[in-house]
């Protein structure tokens, strides 16, 4: 990491990209293996010491989030364990990349709650700048601030072709090679993060320019591709007998089932606090608190840990846990899943299990909770949805249940 030349010590470091290297203005005497920090004063070797923690908790944080260690961002970390500042080239590139490093040190909040940005946040923003980037190198438009409508559109289109990507160009774990070009919703997704990103800059000073509020950045979406779990498939899990590992995922997925817990929220699954006959929970994503009535079956769960709950770190692979069990409870309706990828609408058919996800567990405590006559606004005081008309497109009622309930009614009898 450190190394003497020309009787200076630098700091020299090979990245992904190439080797850092910076000098830190020590000068000493050559040792029999090179650099020899018991000649150093201790104030200097102090300095070697800080540079070192910086180092390490930069990779760490990089690796945690699977990003690329580049040569710039190394030397940052490095300038700024010295207390010094480089002058840095600005720019479109340059401003995302910072926007980057100060949603990770903490420097940029959130703007709604003044709160840190998640690392799946950051990722999914970092994933954008990557490909802005290849679609900068495959069309050669320039990245600049000099932005419009046929811009926008011409990203927009270049998202939609089947592309496929090397994995240094994928972050957050997304290996899956895109043979058809990206979702609407995840293009929806990738263009409402380019405005947000624009929007910050304009208010940073960075330019001038408004067009980021145009409509061509407000893309609209379709409604996910996941299923939701009856009462009975719910008590059809929790009965099985399964394997330690398995055992753990069930029960957390079952627990949401009864709580609607967020996906986002499931790192913290053991801030659900029970008190008497009811949980209670400060949701991550809106900072309210939510009160639950303790159905038996999530209490006996949160009973058997003793209110500390398995925590799973990685919902891919709480995921893939899920669908095997589901898989194996013998979920295997078919449901049709309607599409646009790559500007083509497909409709394919999956079994049910393929289509359950952690997520699922939310839309399940809602579907049901609406199935059992429960009034919207008070699921709604849990989810935390703000409109009626988002709720319910969040639940998963069939035509046939809905035209089951309708001939109940007074009005078709």
């Amino acid at each position: 990491m450190f190394v003497l030349s020309n009787g200076y010590v630098y700091f020299s470091k090979y990245c992904d990209d190439d080797r850092a290297r910076v000098s830190l203005g020590i000068k000493t005497i050559k040792g029999p293996d090179g650099l020899d920090r018991a000649t150093l004063k201790k104030s200097e070797q102090l300095i070697l010491s800080r540079i070192e923690d910086a180092v390490i908790k930069f990779e760490e944080s990089n690796n945690r989030m699977q990003l690329p260690i580049k040569k710039e961002e190394m030397e940052d970390v490095v300038f700024a364990a010295l207390g010094k500042k480089r002058k840095k080239i600005s720019g479109f590139v340059a401003d995302f990349k910072k926007m980057l490093e100060d949603m990770r040190s903490g420097n940029m909040l959130k703007p709604r709650d003044h709160t840190r940005y998640k690392e799946d946040t950051i990722i999914n923003y970092a994933n954008v700048l990557q490909y802005l980037q290849i679609f900068s190198e495959e069309t050669g438009t320039n990245l600049t601030y000099d932005i419009d409508e046929e811009w926008v559109n011409s990203f927009i289109v270049w998202l939609t072709k089947p592309k496929k990507l090397d994995k240094r160009h994928v972050n957050g774990g997304r290996k899956r090679m895109l043979d058809i070009g990206y979702s609407k919703n995840s293009i929806a997704m990738i263009v409402g993060n380019l405005k947000s990103f624009l929007s910050h800059m304009y208010k940073v000073k960075k330019h001038k320019s408004l067009f980021f509020k145009d409509d061509v950045f407000n893309l609209s979406r379709e409604d996910a591709d996941t299923e939701a779990l009856n009462l009975e498939e719910v008590e059809i899990l929790y009965s099985l007998t399964l394997p330690p590992h398995q055992d753990r995922a069930r029960d957390v997925f079952v627990f949401a089932c009864w709580v609607g817990l967020r996906s986002e929220d499931l790192q913290q699954i053991n801030e659900y606090k029970l008190k008497g006959k009811y949980f209670e929970f400060d949701t991550e994503k809106t900072g309210a608190r939510v009160i639950i009535p303790a159905n038996p079956m999530a209490k006996a769960i949160y009973d058997k840990y003793n209110g500390n709950m398995p925590v799973f770190k990685n919902n891919n692979n709480l995921n893939e846990h899920i669908k095997n069990i589901c898989n194996l409870a013998g979920f295997n309706e078919p449901c049709l899943v309607v599409m646009t990828r790559g500007g083509v609408k497909t409709k394919t058919y999956y079994e049910k299990w393929d289509m359950i996800s952690i997520h699922s567990a939310r839309r399940s405590f809602a579907t049901n909770a609406y199935r059992a006559g429960i009034p919207t606004l008070s699921i709604m005081k849990i989810t935390g949805h703000t409109t009626e008309r988002s709720f319910m497109k969040y639940i998963r009622i069939s035509k046939m249940e809905n035209a089951a309930t309708l001939a109940d009614h007074p009005f078709f009898n």
